[in-house]
């Protein structure tokens, strides 16, 4: 093995939607002089490169010269524990959302957690070996966006995470209101004149200016909406969106509703919501402390320093 420049496999999560948290380290360490190899699947291979990364195919990095370290997303582990194995090298777990309770259990390898610990649930039986970072948006893909409201109207920010209904509920209660609503879909068809399509840039530049964000309970929505303040209202459907949605209420950040007849009375509620508005920015300097970006690095080169 060259013990030369330190060299990093990230393997990454095949049904990912969303690479541009990982990235985000990835370009961090990438400054720090690291080598990064990024084994992913074609529809990420180009971001991988933009980023400075190698890409690499998934089915093909046991065929690469042994990194000294493997990071892993949690779709991931047991390739990623065999490829170590097979190199005799360390690994660290990415938990790009909430952490499972299972890996409290069995937790071999250090971790690192897109989630500050206060929104962890059953967060004590989470060792040190977590590292509970907080959202990671401190890549290019965050930090070079640029968006302004176009109207003085106060801004909803609507991301449906996969649940088609919420952005339906939405046009109903909203068009011709005086909001302005910014839907992040890959579809806009049909949507009142209020509303705009997010295209190519990320909620989060969106939601520095925005009252509240409605959505469908993925982690890295409500986490990005606690980044910059700002209080939501969950629509929960799958178990993992109810997790969410029951930090939401545990931790005071806005409202959780089951019916298209809820959302209008709770998105006015939550903005006017003096309480919710108050614990969301108490949120906020959590996330902001929590080391974000530079901390999951800080936790990865660690690991480097001690092989």
């Amino acid at each position: 093995m060259d013990r030369g420049r330190r060299h990093v496999l990230f393997l990454g999560e095949p049904a990912a939607e969303d690479i541009h948290p990982v990235l985000g380290v990835v370009e961090e360490l990438l400054s720090r002089g690291i080598r990064i190899s990024y084994a992913t699947g074609e529809r990420f291979a180009g971001l991988v490169r933009a980023s400075g990364a190698d890409a690499l195919d998934v089915h093909t990095a046991l065929s690469e010269s042994a990194p000294h370290l493997v990071v892993y997303q949690s779709g991931a582990a047991e390739a990623a524990r065999n490829l170590a194995r097979h190199w005799d090298v360390p690994v660290v777990a990415m938990h790009t959302g909430i952490a499972p309770k299972d890996d409290a259990r069995e937790a071999e390898e250090p971790a690192v957690v897109f989630v500050p610990r206060a929104f962890q649930p059953d967060q004590e039986h989470f060792g040190d070996e977590f590292a509970f970072v907080g959202p990671s948006v401190s890549g290019r893909f965050y930090t070079e966006a640029r968006w302004r409201p176009p109207t003085s109207e106060p801004v909803l920010v609507v991301r449906p995470d996969g649940r088609d209904e919420v952005l339906a509920w939405c046009a109903d209660a909203f068009a011709d209101q005086p909001w302005h609503v910014v839907a992040d879909t890959e579809d806009g068809s049909g949507l009142p004149a209020n509303f705009e399509v997010l295209r190519d840039i990320p909620a989060l530049a969106v939601l520095r200016h925005a009252a509240v964000l409605l959505c469908g309970g993925s982690p890295a929505s409500v986490l990005s909406a606690a980044h910059q303040g700002v209080p939501v209202v969950v629509v929960a459907g799958t178990a993992d969106q109810r997790t969410v949605a029951e930090q939401v209420t545990r931790l005071g950040l806005g409202r959780v509703i089951h019916t298209a007849r809820e959302l209008p009375e709770a998105v006015l509620g939550v903005a006017e919501d003096g309480a919710a508005i108050a614990d969301a920015r108490r949120l906020q300097r959590l996330v902001l402390g929590a080391g974000g970006t530079e901390g999951a690095a800080d936790v990865i080169q660690a690991c480097l320093l001690c092989d």
